[in-house]
């Protein structure tokens, strides 16, 4: 208690209904007029012209609205489009720079004689069937190294700006408000919490949903783990002792395994949220909202 009281529980984020997971792109796809690795098409995508472009543009709207289709059959409240600045380049993926979709990916700003930009009305579909946006960031410094982006090391005095900086972006051109956080490490440990107590202080309307936890960090945000990997079922007994509000958000894109299925029933009454993939339908999204539907119903519902 007396942890708690100096590091007072902060996160105001009542819809804990299920999240969907969008990927744009993919290190499976090869194709040299798609140098983005966009999946729509099967990948036979090109860029290299304004007829491409225009095709590109009508395969991301198709996707965008197949993934509407899908958060609002699965009772989402929303979703996080990971890389809409593509996956041009392996092993520097995510991004998480939200500022550098038009230098990354410049056919996502391609307007075909429309009125707006194809990555804003990808983001404005969603929007408009009243589900929540966000995006991947990082606290990661990206330099441009012989045309390639480079990530820095994170370091805790400027991770505050950096975060805040593409909040600021993605909040004033799309409208998110979901934000994983991605890479919350720097050269020797997990970024300090007061990083995260900054920025949920400058943007306390946002969900930040942090790849790596320490205790406070369930203060400020809503840390990520993985069912799917880990086999974690739930926020850990020990925040919830200091934390007794704390929530995570689960990765769980292939639903539960029936031995379980009980353990997320339980999460999930308890305020944890499920991650699943949002941009197909799937078994696993099935699956999430049959556990919701056994979980309280009051947890399905939004603020």
């Amino acid at each position: 208690e007396r942890y708690a009281g100096k590091y007072p529980f902060q996160v105001d984020w009542k819809d804990r209904r299920p999240i969907g997971a969008i990927f744009l792109a993919g290190p499976q796809i090869n194709v040299p007029s798609n140098p983005r690795r966009w999946i729509m098409n099967f990948g036979e995508i090109d860029i290299t012209n304004d007829k491409g472009k225009a095709a590109f543009r009508a395969a991301l709207l198709k996707l965008a609205d197949n993934s509407v289709q899908v958060l609002k059959d699965t009772g989402a409240q929303g979703m996080i489009t990971w890389d809409p600045e593509g996956e041009e380049f392996i092993g520097e993926c995510y991004y998480g720079d939200p500022r550098l979709v038009p230098t990354l990916a410049p056919e996502m700003e391609f307007k075909n004689d429309g009125a707006k930009s194809a990555i804003d009305e990808y983001f404005e579909k969603f929007r408009a069937a009243g589900l929540k946006v966000g995006v991947c960031i990082r606290p990661q410094q990206i330099a441009m190294v012989d045309g390639k982006p480079v990530h820095w090391t994170a370091e805790d005095e400027h991770a505050v700006q950096i975060l805040r900086e593409r909040i600021a972006y993605a909040k004033q051109r799309w409208g998110c408000t979901l934000f994983y956080v991605d890479s919350t490490a720097t050269a020797f440990t997990w970024i300090n919490p007061d990083v995260f107590k900054a920025v949920a202080d400058a943007y306390p309307d946002v969900l930040l949903i942090p790849e790596n936890e320490s205790m406070r960090y369930f203060a400020y945000s809503a840390p990520l783990n993985s069912y799917m990997h880990h086999r974690i079922t739930s926020t850990p007994v020990g925040a919830r002792l200091v934390y007794p509000k704390a929530f995570s958000v689960l990765m769980a894109p292939e639903g539960d395994r029936p031995e379980d299925h009980d353990a997320l029933v339980s999460a999930v009454r308890h305020g944890d949220i499920l991650l699943f993939n949002g941009w197909y339908m799937n078994e696993g999204a099935y699956k999430i909202k049959r556990i919701y539907g056994e979980a309280d119903p009051k947890q399905t519902v939004g603020p």
